[in-house]
């Protein structure tokens, strides 16, 4: 298949917007990210505080009820406590000197740390050397507290308090009062970057799967897109080299690419029409204007052996120059009237008026054949247009009222006003048109089969339609009892 422009642009436009995803998510999940991370530290936070202030306090309350003391064996009592709880790391050379080691651990009992490994506890010297210890993982307490990653916030007292974060554990320190040594508490923060991490492992799969359908989904578009208009580049290269019968096939309307098939479908029927219309104009043109040109010439060639002027003759021939002549004028008035605009020169008329200056015409006419005219008329019938063009147009329905009506028949002409406009009805007492061939009669030099002996140029409709068009109208034309001919004028 070829990769069109159609293609390609299709494709990029679901690669664009599944950009679009991909950068939404990832804001999305720093911002779930961030948000979890700091409901943790808040938390986190709080607990420690908590229990570094519960230890501060039990160990200056020690370190006075005991400052009296002082002929105790220290080194014996750390012994004494380092028994007591093995898991208790204390430097006998320093605590007793630092802090009163019992106090320590009786503080640390009351807030369940000692023997814990979801918490932990130390001392640090002012040497950054650990003297007190709970946590069973020696090593990795020491990385913690000696190598910290991150630092929250600092105190402008004496106090400095910083959290020291690791894939595990948070660790907040506090500067204690006691010859700067550092007392430290932490809590596990596996559960939270658990959490933090599955986020981010979901997030990557998301984009991963995302991505792979984004290409998937974007080629199907893209070639169904493409396909969609092979046929009807096909149908246009077909009609460049004049075939106008070949259709887009179209199911059901379903998305815009059936519209298209079906607007480009109605344009080739109408683009056919015109060409059908053409060649029938061509060829009535050419039966047409044969005929009298042909009698002319006869005539004239006739005149031309004659001795004698012969009046008649040149009467017949005169006849035949009007007829030609009245041809070519309608030609040009309806090609006139077909490309050019008049509404610059409509100006507001009464048409009822111009309807009767028309009845008033043709009536001598009518009253030959014994042909009874009724007229049922509004008055002030105000429309805005040109009344020039509304009596050539009335005057050819009327002249054709009067060639087919059959004599001693009836005549019903009518004007309303309506909500809408003006309605003006001509009913004749002819023998009507057929239905199939209605829409044909307003084509140029288009004539009835049984009509084509007839006087005529088949211009009179054309021409009636001509004039509709200016003005917006709506002509119809049915059968009942005679030729109905309804025009609509709307007032704007």
């Amino acid at each position: 298949m070829k990769m069109t422009r159609t293609f390609w642009f299709s494709f990029l436009t679901v690669i664009s917007l599944w950009l679009i995803f991909v950068l939404s998510l990832y804001v999305i999940k720093i911002n779930l990210e961030g948000h979890l991370y700091q409901l943790a530290v808040n938390e986190v936070k709080e607990n420690i505080q908590n229990g570094i202030d519960s230890i501060r306090y039990e160990i200056e309350e020690r370190n006075e009820k005991l400052a009296g003391n002082q002929n105790d064996d220290e080194e014996n009592k750390v012994i004494d406590i380092h028994q007591s709880n093995p898991s208790i790391e204390v430097d006998p050379l320093i605590a007793h000197k630092d802090y009163t080691a019992d106090a320590m651990l009786w503080a640390l009992e009351e807030i369940g740390v000692t023997g814990s490994d979801y918490h932990c506890a130390y001392i640090k010297n002012s040497n950054n050397k650990i003297i007190f210890n709970t946590f069973a993982n020696y090593t990795l307490l020491t990385k913690l507290s000696e190598y910290p990653k991150f630092h929250i916030y600092q105190h402008n007292n004496d106090n400095l308090l910083n959290e020291e974060y690791s894939p595990d554990y948070c660790i907040l320190t506090e500067q204690a009062l006691f010859q700067n040594s550092v007392l430290g508490m932490g809590v596990e923060f596996s559960d939270q970057f658990k959490l933090i991490k599955n986020i981010d492992l979901i997030s990557k799969v998301s984009l991963v799967i995302s991505g792979c359908f984004a290409i998937i989904f974007g080629f199907i578009i893209g070639r169904n897109s493409n396909k969609r208009l092979l046929p009807i580049n096909s149908l246009c290269e077909g009609v460049q080299q004049g075939d106008l019968n070949t259709r887009i096939p179209v199911i059901a309307v379903k998305d815009e690419f059936d519209r298209l098939a079906v607007n480009v479908n109605l344009m080739l029927d109408q683009l056919a029409q015109h060409v059908q219309s053409v060649r029938h104009i061509s060829d009535n043109i050419a039966h047409d204007l044969r005929t009298p040109v042909t009698r002319l010439r006869g005539q004239l060639d006739l005149l031309l052996r004659m001795d004698k002027k012969d009046d008649a003759l040149i009467e017949g021939i005169i006849e035949e120059s009007d007829l030609l002549i009245s041809i070519f004028n309608a030609l040009l008035r309806i090609a006139q009237l077909e490309s050019n605009s008049f509404e610059e020169n409509f100006k507001p008329l009464n048409i009822d008026s111009v309807l009767l200056d028309a009845v008033d015409l043709y009536e001598p006419m009518f009253e030959e054949k014994h042909i009874l005219v009724k007229t049922d008329i509004d008055k002030e019938l105000i429309i805005n247009g040109d009344s020039d063009l509304w009596i050539q147009a009335f005057s050819n329905i009327l002249d054709n009222a009067f060639k087919y009506s059959e004599p001693n028949g009836e005549i019903k002409i009518a004007a309303h006003k309506t909500s809408a406009g003006i309605s003006i009805t001509i009913h004749d007492c002819g023998k009507g048109i057929p239905r199939t061939e209605q829409d044909r009669v307003f084509q140029r030099f288009y004539r009835l089969s049984k009509h084509r002996a007839s006087q005529g140029s088949g211009l009179g409709l054309s021409l009636v339609g001509a004039v509709c068009r200016q003005h917006k109208a709506k002509i119809n034309l049915s059968n009942n009892n005679g030729l109905v001919v309804k025009i609509d004028i709307p007032f704007k």
